[in-house]
This record gives C-alpha cells, sequence and structure tokens, in this order.
C-alpha cells in the first residue's frame, strides 16, 4: 500500500519572509523519496498560500495522509 505524507508549514508570520522556500521541508520530501520513490508525497505551505482551519480540513479529508509532518521555526 502507498503511503501518503503531507509536508505543511505553516503561517508564522514573525518568521523568515515567505519567499524563502522551506529548505527543511524539501530535504525531508527529497530523503523520503529517495528511500521509497513509491511514497504519495504533497507539501502544504501556509505561509505563501491563505490559511484557514476550514481549509486545512478540507485538505487533510481529501488527501487522507498516513503521515503529517510540520515545520516549526523557534526563535
Amino acid at each position: 500500500m502507498k503511503k501518503r505524507v503531507l509536508l505543511v508549514r505553516p503561517p508564522c508570520p514573525e518568521a523568515l519572509p515567505a519567499e524563502w522556500p522551506p529548505v527543511g521541508l524539501s530535504y525531508i520530501a527529497a530523503y523520503l523519496h529517495a528511500r521509497d520513490p513509491e511514497v504519495s508525497l504533497k507539501t502544504s505551505d501556509f505561509a505563501v498560500a491563505e490559511f484557514s482551519p476550514d481549509k486545512w480540513r478540507h485538505e487533510l479529508e481529501l488527501y487522507q495522509p498516513d503521515i503529517v509532518g510540520i515545520s516549526i521555526l523557534s526563535l
């Protein structure tokens, strides 16, 4: 069975500018793909896309991920 992984960058207005790509999530996605080319990967960058709880719930219901990884930044 193909695993579905959702990697998320939540909105964080105080953090790095939104135009900076989520490099950490990209590294994780590349590693997962190298380990298992059959894994289904999806990323959601809410630092760029508009975030709402309803949109987030809808995305989870549609994609139905087996694993969700959420990026954080501590200052």
